[in-house]
């Protein structure tokens, strides 16, 4: 049964030694694993993810075979592939432990607008260009 944050919380706040947070079952760390996850609940393949991402496909693959690790940019741009809403990118960051998209930073309320108004990266890339902010793309 899967327990959600606050009830992990609590428990570790009773524990009565550090031994008993090797009994929990905590979510994997590894992107590979998230991204594969993804492609069984969106019910899509790799080559799509990456088209519409508009990666490398090398490096692409790479990380969904787990043989390098995406950094955020990366993830945020795979995240757009997969057509993400802001909660479940928000997750995928957080459980590839980067950080969530934060509002209140200039480039990450860009990436929030697009995927609130459902746009694809194209155009949350011309949002980042022309506000003069660092873009997602990778070069090919």
């Amino acid at each position: 049964m899967d327990k959600n944050t606050s009830e992990f919380i609590n428990q570790i706040k009773n524990a009565n030694s550090s031994d008993h947070l090797n009994n929990y079952q905590f979510i994997p760390s590894d992107a590979a694993g998230h991204l594969k996850n993804l492609l069984k609940l969106k019910k899509t393949k790799k080559i799509d993810v990456i088209r519409r991402a508009d990666l490398n496909a090398s490096s692409a693959y790479q990380w969904f075979d787990g043989r390098r690790n995406p950094n955020r940019n990366a993830l945020i741009s795979l995240g757009f592939g997969f057509e993400l809403s802001l909660e479940e990118m928000n997750i995928l960051l957080k459980q590839s432990n980067y950080s969530q998209l934060y509002a209140k930073n200039k480039r990450d309320a860009y990436i929030i607008y697009s995927l609130l108004h459902s746009e694809n990266k194209s155009e949350l890339e011309t949002h980042l260009t022309t506000n003069n902010l660092e873009p997602l793309y990778e070069e090919k």
